[in-house]
């Protein structure tokens, strides 16, 4: 500002402008700069994380085996103990016409029943289930909407929570390319596998049940997370 300048201005601007701000209003100006500083900080260092909730149905490999009834009639135990081998025979059906049908195991595991030796059962119900005694992966299976599986990529991490309170963490490991129609509800819908860290968190009678799956769909900063509403 030249002394022309200061000359157009009242003698009250002219005081003003020739004063050195106060200690307070210094103090004030700096503060707000620190704070507007450290919230632009803290807002590239905090992460935003947005998840997809699915549900998932836990499995293993090698898979768990399930016997059912493939005729009505009485089911006949033939193992003892809970330990069974790979191609012993887990029991017989004896139908009406007094057929017999033998049911095998496909796997050394551990073996439980779901009735009692020479019950009467229907076609489908469940006899038995066996847990492979060695198990290389433990696997959460969903079924995925088509208008959401752009957000699905392979690696994402995933949480899956256990009916016992515990929770399982993994990714993503496959996205099956082919659509499936739902048989009920005809949505269209894709299967998308993960892997999860098989650990004693994981009850192996869960197998085949039905969980709730948590996945990381996207990982931004905070300030990043602002600029892009």
């Amino acid at each position: 500002m030249n002394d022309k300048d200061m000359e157009l201005r009242s003698e009250k601007v002219r005081n003003i402008v020739g004063q050195i701000p106060s200690y307070f209003l210094r103090t004030g100006i700096f503060i707000i700069s620190i704070t507007i500083f450290s919230l632009l900080l803290i807002s590239c260092l905090i992460s935003y994380e947005e998840y997809e909730i699915v549900l998932s149905e836990l499995h293993c490999r090698p898979a768990y085996q399930t016997g059912q009834m493939l005729e009505n009639g009485n089911f006949y135990i033939t193992v003892s103990h809970e330990n069974i081998h790979e191609k012993q025979c887990a029991g017989y059906i004896k139908d009406g016409k007094d057929s017999i049908i033998r049911l095998y195991s496909h796997v050394n595991g551990k073996i439980t029943y779901n009735c009692k030796t020479g019950d009467y059962l229907k076609k489908n119900d469940i006899i038995f289930s066996i847990i492979p005694d060695t198990i290389a992966q433990v696997l959460a299976v969903s079924y995925i909407a088509s208008d959401k599986i752009c957000k699905i990529k392979i690696n994402q991490n995933v949480i899956l929570y256990l009916a016992n309170g515990n929770n399982v963490k993994g990714y993503i490991s496959y996205i099956y390319p082919i659509v499936i129609a739902d048989s009920i509800t005809n949505n269209l819908n894709y299967k998308v596998e993960a892997i999860l860290n098989y650990d004693k968190n994981i009850d192996l009678s869960q197998i085949e049940v039905t969980h709730k799956m948590k996945i990381l769909v996207s990982k931004k900063t905070l300030l990043k997370k602002i600029l892009s509403l």
